[in-house]
């Protein structure tokens, strides 16, 4: 079986956003594991917050397009 602690992981990287919090990694980091649990919004705000940071990032762009394609399936 697969472990999935997505708790652990939404603190671990709210840990390093405490150190570091502009980096652009841990909020798409955070928003894919929001999305993992079908938390959307709140997946596309961290995905929004990635984009802000660096906004040439083409897999922030398709994570927003599938997020939002998944609010509206």
């Amino acid at each position: 079986t697969i472990f999935r602690d997505f708790d652990g992981a939404i603190e671990s990287y709210e840990q390093c956003l405490s150190i570091e919090p502009k980096n652009a990694q841990t909020y798409l980091s955070l928003g894919y594991t929001y999305h993992l649990k079908f938390d959307l919004k709140l997946a596309l705000s961290y995905y929004h917050k990635a984009h802000f940071l660096k906004s040439e990032d083409s897999l922030v762009e398709e994570l927003i397009t599938k997020a939002m394609d998944d609010i509206t399936n």
